[in-house]
């Protein structure tokens, strides 16, 4: 892999932790100034590593949390904590591919989303057109979905009545199916308004872990369709 690939295609390395204990986070703050990288608390465009817990000392299977999600999204490296040990330890900044996160705690151990990311050609949600509609909860805030719905190609309308049907990508409407206030007869009336997909927000999030999109049958909320 070429060196400007491997630092994120500008030169500058950008240390995000996520998950990470109090001590694991210093000693990446260490590895961030020994390399003169830069290390900040949150995700933004500039990040080139998000750092993960992972679930044993030798899996490469983490949590996920939302920084996974917006690394994997904008196609940033996603590796354990066992490369910034290893890092520290040999004195030089080890390649990634070797602790690259190979899966998660709900999507399974080895679906390669980060990976797969990473080598896209495209963005995964290319020429989608999607909608977020209703109440999101805090677990995850709507302008944090419309984030990670942008970083994955996705064009993000405010009004299902902005679709436009000259797209030739898919269109999608996202509800968050948890919220106990809505009942299956609003998906249903959505979806005999607009003649669109409904799904709940799971879609999303499983689609972007394993970078790839699933079946939308699957997280279909209109359920008499």
């Amino acid at each position: 892999m070429e060196e400007g690939q491997r630092r994120g295609g500008g030169g500058n390395l950008v240390f995000v932790p996520s998950g990470l204990k109090k001590e694991q986070t210093a000693l990446l703050r260490k590895l961030a100034s020994r390399e003169g990288a830069v290390f900040q608390s949150t995700f933004t465009d500039e990040a080139t590593h998000v750092v993960v817990n992972s679930l044993s000392a030798t899996s490469r299977i983490c949590e996920r949390t939302l920084k996974y999600f917006r690394g994997i999204a904008a196609r940033k490296w996603i590796v354990t904590f066992g490369w910034v040990q290893r890092s520290l330890a040999a004195g030089v900044l080890l390649p990634e591919v070797e602790y690259e996160v190979t899966g998660d705690s709900v999507n399974g151990a080895s679906h390669g989303g980060p990976s797969r990311a990473r080598g896209a050609v495209r963005p995964l949600m290319h020429g989608m057109q999607v909608c977020c509609i209703g109440f999101f909860s805090s677990i995850l805030p709507v302008d944090q979905l419309k984030t990670i719905l942008c970083d994955c190609g996705a064009t993000v309308l405010s009004s299902p009545s902005e679709f436009s049907q000259q797209s030739a990508g898919q269109a999608v409407l996202i509800v968050e199916a948890t919220d106990r206030t809505v009942h299956w007869q609003d998906f249903q009336a959505l979806y005999k308004k607009y003649s669109l997909p409904v799904v709940n927000r799971q879609w999303v999030l499983d689609s972007v872990a394993t970078y790839c999109l699933q079946p939308l049958d699957n997280y279909d909320v209109n359920y008499s369709k």
